[in-house]
């Protein structure tokens, strides 16, 4: 299955020239609402213990069970958004990243919501400039879907690292390959989300 939020479709984000704003994605909220039922009867008590570890993660309580719900709410949305890559927070993606190493579980969960398997590219937004703007355009859209579905900001976050997190440009500009590097907006510093 090509879900994943690491997939990149140079198509799908399109802006208005009008007004500089990206266009979102449409899902349907039936599906979103159908994928949410079913996700919620996943148990990932082990997944939330090891991360709990103090000796591996170290995370609270009230971490966990963030990344949990933000997870299930990330798989229900790639269902009900299709191909659209929905790039997650930083602890949904270690949240992802633990449910992988489940492999069995993992391969199992994946064809019962998308009745395919939901392959995950770490790597996507590091191979060159052009890759890493179309990652950040994914990830602005991402929290667009994000908001309209939860009401609430993908990347807001109860680490206290959240520096690592995907940062937004306030301007909301979308800047081409050649201009991203050269964003000097004191707001932004070139660290800006298109």
């Amino acid at each position: 299955m090509v879900a994943s939020h690491f997939i990149g479709e140079t198509d799908l984000l399109k802006s208005d020239e009008s007004d500089n704003r990206a266009t979102r994605t449409r899902y349907k909220r039936g599906a979103l609402e159908s994928a949410l039922a079913q996700v919620e009867t996943w148990d990932f008590a082990l997944t939330k213990r090891k991360l709990s570890e103090p000796d591996y993660c170290g995370w609270s309580t009230e971490r966990v069970n963030v990344a949990e719900r933000d997870y299930k709410r990330f798989l229900a949305l790639t269902k009900a958004v299709g191909q659209f890559p929905i790039v997650p927070s930083k602890d949904l993606d270690r949240f992802w990243h633990e449910h992988i190493l489940d492999t069995r579980r993992y391969e199992r969960d994946c064809f019962a919501l998308f009745g395919a398997f939901m392959h995950h590219n770490p790597f996507y937004g590091m191979n060159g400039l052009e890759e890493e703007i179309e990652w950040k355009s994914a990830a602005f859209e991402s929290n667009l879907i994000w908001q309209d579905a939860f009401g609430v900001d993908l990347y807001q976050s109860v680490d206290a690292d959240s520096s690592q997190t995907v940062r937004h440009c306030r301007s909301h500009c979308i800047p081409s390959a050649a201009t991203i590097a050269a964003c000097n907006r004191p707001h932004c510093r070139g660290h800006c989300i298109p």
